[in-house]
């Protein structure tokens, strides 16, 4: 079984809707992955089609480019899209902007900054259940490292970056 594409639709009602088509002999199956019964806020959408396009094949790449292309493990991706979602809940319209980017190892590194502020919270999505997840955040020249964050920390992280709290409030 391997997954060929995927795909993220807002429907009339405002509400997202990601499918993953995969292959299986002797046709395709289509499988909902996600389905937001609420509006969905525009920078949630942005972050998440981000982290969709991680798993798009370049249909022009040259296979003998000298770069290697990283994909994220289907654990790392499916996990990510889990905890979007969970933080989708807790922070709904004040969920901001955030990228995706996959490391070496295939697993996902969700980002959000707040240049003004000098902030950052950088999730880690490990490739697979034999590493721990970890979330780090930073302000200026502070930072700190927390290993298997509950998702409620995260959202509260989160909601920091955009406030002139100072890191010691954590």
């Amino acid at each position: 079984m391997e997954a060929t594409k995927l795909k993220g639709i807002i429907n009339k009602e405002g509400q997202l809707i990601i499918e993953e088509t995969i292959n299986l002999s002797p046709g395709e199956v289509k499988v909902l992955i996600f389905n937001s019964a609420t509006p969905v806020n525009p920078d949630f959408d942005i972050t998440l089609k981000r982290l969709l396009e991680l798993k798009e094949i370049d249909p022009d790449l040259d296979e003998n480019d000298e770069d290697e292309i990283y994909y994220p493990s289907d654990y790392a991706f499916s996990g990510s899209i889990q905890l979007l979602n969970e933080l989708y809940k807790i922070l709904g319209d004040a969920f901001p902007r955030g990228y995706a980017s996959v490391e070496s190892r295939g697993g996902i590194d969700l980002i959000w900054k707040n240049k003004e502020l000098d902030k950052q919270v950088w999730f880690k999505f490990p490739v697979n259940e034999n590493f721990t997840s970890s979330v780090y955040y930073r302000k200026g020249d502070e930072s700190n490292l927390i290993k298997q964050p509950e998702t409620t920390f995260i959202a509260k992280l989160i909601q920091w970056l955009f406030t002139e709290d100072s890191f010691d409030i954590l």
